[in-house]
């Protein structure tokens, strides 16, 4: 049954895998700890009938809370999509829609600071960000390197410092909850896609909380290696066509240098045959822009004409001032350039704003 409250209120989604007891301290302390989170939707996630008994005392506690059951595992990101999509058929008045995890890392005062914080700006994504860099807090090894990488990645892409990009303690208002209920992944990589979809339709707010963790993250469902790479399968396949497109690049610089012998129309040659090859690829495969061809292609011409300049200034200096040759420089300047390729073409060439 559909609930008409007023805009001073949230509705929350706790995805949970075969949890234990720290589901129902979760549920019962955020409802307890924040008055404004009228409605709690916990997904179980598939994790099959040896767990009904404590989605069944979590149902117990209170008649806000609502359990709803997946027949199969769909991963993180499918639960969290179920829930939401759930909260806003229940909820089409709420403010927005906070998630947090089921395992206790969010502490349920955590969960109201970050929700208060929230009604005070409900345009914007508002997200509780632990503290990874204090070296006096014990964080797992994996989550600490996990985190300091994908920081990194993510500021790459979006241009934005997120201090957590792991976080799952996060409230959405509701058109960046509809956008997030759309998202094809359905794991680990759904939180990042989550992140930056959030980044680029709301501001964003970031809430320091307590750093929680137990002994060796026990509880966590994540494995680092084919997570991660779901995780940061954009930025990878940045790297492969980059790589195929330098491979074209330098076959064919140094086929013209060594026929013609001057480095300026021997990089022009190059470089519009490499470009080519690069903007199908990075279009199609890569960033999977489905935006007009013609306004990607003129931003990613401006781009390619700027990097051109610069490798060749770049170039000239190493062969002027160290006597490098133009086919070893030629390798150490465009490895420089890179990183900033990516992040302008993210940003703004492939943009899906």
């Amino acid at each position: 049954m559909t609930k008409t409250c007023d805009k001073a209120y949230v509705a929350g989604v706790i995805p949970a895998y075969k949890p234990d007891e720290k589901l129902e301290e979760t549920a019962a302390g955020a409802l307890r700890e924040c008055p404004e989170l009228r409605r709690l939707f916990v997904v179980d996630d598939g994790s099959g009938p040896e767990y009904a008994g404590v989605f069944e005392r979590v149902a117990a506690i209170d008649p806000k809370i609502e359990v709803l059951h997946l027949g199969v595992n769909s991963g993180t990101g499918g639960a969290i999509k179920t829930g939401l999509q759930r909260a806003m058929y229940e909820c089409p008045d709420a403010a927005g829609f906070v998630l947090f995890d089921a395992d206790g890392q969010h502490h349920p005062e955590d969960v109201a600071k970050v929700v208060r914080r929230f009604l005070e700006s409900p345009d914007a994504f508002t997200i509780g960000v632990r503290e990874y860099h204090d070296g006096a807090i014990k964080i797992p090894l994996r989550s600490r390197l996990g985190n300091r990488v994908t920081e990194t990645v993510f500021r790459l892409c979006t241009g934005v410092h997120l201090k957590d990009t792991q976080s799952g303690l996060r409230c959405l208002p509701p058109p960046v909850a509809a956008l997030c209920t759309q998202i094809e992944k359905n794991r680990y990589e759904f939180h990042l896609e989550a992140l930056i979809l959030a980044i680029e339709n709301a501001p964003c707010v970031q809430v320091p909380i307590r750093t929680i963790y137990e002994e060796g993250n026990r509880r966590s469902h994540f494995r680092p290696v084919v997570d991660s790479l779901r995780i940061y399968a954009v930025f990878l396949r940045f790297v492969a066509s980059s790589l195929v497109s330098f491979a074209v690049d330098y076959v064919v610089f140094s086929v013209a240098f060594l026929t013609i012998g001057s480095i300026l129309p021997s990089l022009i040659i190059s470089r519009i045959i490499s470009c080519s090859v690069n903007f199908i690829i990075n279009k199609i495969s890569v960033f999977r822009s489905k935006r007009r061809p013609l306004k990607e292609a003129a931003g990613f011409v401006l781009l390619a004409v700027t990097l051109f300049t610069l490798s060749y200034f770049g170039m000239r200096f190493m062969r002027n001032w160290f006597g490098m040759s133009p086919l070893i420089s030629k390798i150490l300047v465009e490895t420089v350039l890179f990183t900033g390729s990516f992040a302008v073409q993210r940003l703004y060439v492939f943009s899906r704003r």
